[in-house]
């Protein structure tokens, strides 16, 4: 039985109140999703799907109704479980249409999800930052599971991973986690919702910032936030692949990790690993 018929079959299973004859199914790199026209269940299986289940779970009850003008997933269920799976199930926001191309059309959108995860409660019982990848132990996980497999680009690697625990510390505020157009619905150029809070902490907003710089550069970046915090986003920018790889190695998923190492490598050797336009903190 294929990945998504299984998935599929649990699911129909574990929530038979719903209809699932109309659905459609997303593999990700740490869970699936299937979908019908108003009801997103989210399934993780393999190792340790329990844990990473009832962790998104909970994120997701703590953002459930965050905002008043920009619309989250609704938590609808308990979390479920069985031997090979995990899920629970989420309201389902309209699908984007065309998201904005060009960084002048989408920067004062940014700005302004920046600023309402800013002034947002910082009392959330919430994950400690990169959690999903292994949190206080990500340094070690690289250093004893990745740095084998990187031959003379362990040293980066390390130091990379090394500069980010080294960051001072900022007021923090909710970091989404993993914050980019691919988890914003566009609606007509402006954010109508935003998806997929797994990563979801209160820490350094610069967290946040770090994807905008491997979009549309830092230059562009330093129009809505400032200069100290794009330099520490580009900081953590450096280790986003390690961050992919360390959650793959720890669930098993070779493919995964030594495709994000591969990413590691290609942005360290073109000198493109702190932002896509080859800036430097």
């Amino acid at each position: 039985m294929s990945r998504s018929r299984e998935v599929t079959a649990w699911v129909s299973a574990t929530f038979p109140r719903r209809s699932w004859t109309n659905l459609s199914v997303v593999s990700g790199a740490f869970h699936d999703v299937v979908m019908t026209g108003e009801v997103v269940a989210r399934v993780s299986s393999g190792r340790g799907h329990f844990e990473r289940s009832t962790r998104e779970w909970q994120i997701a009850q703590q953002v459930d109704n965050l905002f008043v003008d920009t619309a989250v997933p609704r938590v609808l269920t308990d979390m479920h479980t069985s031997a090979n799976h995990s899920g629970f199930l989420l309201s389902r926001l309209p699908d984007s249409d065309d998201a904005p191309a060009e960084w002048s059309e989408v920067r004062s959108t940014y700005a302004e999800l920046l600023e309402a995860l800013a002034l947002a409660p910082t009392t959330l019982d919430l994950p400690p930052a990169r959690t999903w990848c292994g949190g206080d132990r990500f340094l070690e996980t690289v250093q004893e599971a990745l740095t084998p497999l990187l031959g003379d680009d362990a040293p980066a690697a390390v130091r990379a991973v090394e500069s980010v625990m080294e960051l001072p510390n900022r007021s923090p505020t909710l970091v989404h986690g993993d914050f980019g157009a691919h988890n914003i619905i566009w609606r007509q150029g402006r954010a109508h919702g935003v998806i997929d809070w797994d990563h979801a902490c209160v820490d350094d907003p610069a967290i946040d910032i770090a994807p905008l710089v491997g979009m549309y550069g830092a230059a562009s970046v330093r129009q809505i936030a400032p200069a100290e915090t794009v330099s520490r986003a580009m900081v953590h920018r450096a280790t986003l692949p390690l961050q992919v790889a360390a959650a793959a190695h720890s669930i098993g998923h070779a493919a995964l990790r030594d495709h994000a190492l591969g990413n590691f490598r290609t942005r360290l050797h073109s000198g493109l690993l702190y932002a896509a336009d080859g800036a430097h903190p």
